[in-house]
C-alpha cells in the first residue's frame, strides 16, 4: 500500500500559515506515516523549514508573478510543484 500523500497550499498571509501549522499535530497523530507537504510563496519558506511534521517546502515565486501579471508564469510555477508526484 503506498502512503497518504497530502500537499496543504498555503501560499502567503502570515497569519494564516501559522494558524494552518498547528493543524500538521492533528494530521500526524490520526495518520502518522503520511507525508505532508506544503506549498507556500518563496518569501515565507523559512517559516517552515525544521517544521517536524513537514516532509518538504515546495515555494511558488508569487511576487514575480504579480509583477508580471502572467498566468503562464503562475501555471510554469505549479507544474514545477507537479513533478514531484501525486498528493491525496
Amino acid at each position: 500500500m503506498n502512503r497518504m500523500k497530502i500537499a496543504i497550499v498555503k501560499l502567503s498571509a502570515l497569519g494564516d500559515i501559522v494558524h494552518a501549522m498547528v493543524v500538521l499535530q492533528f494530521i500526524k497523530k490520526q495518520l502518522p506515516d503520511v507525508t505532508i507537504d506544503w506549498v507556500v510563496e518563496k518569501g515565507f519558506k523559512d517559516i517552515l523549514i525544521n517544521h517536524p511534521d513537514i516532509d518538504q517546502i515546495h515555494t511558488v515565486n508569487l511576487k514575480k508573478i504579480k509583477q508580471k501579471k502572467s498566468l503562464r508564469l503562475l501555471f510554469s510555477e505549479f507544474r514545477k510543484i507537479h513533478q514531484f508526484g501525486k498528493y491525496d
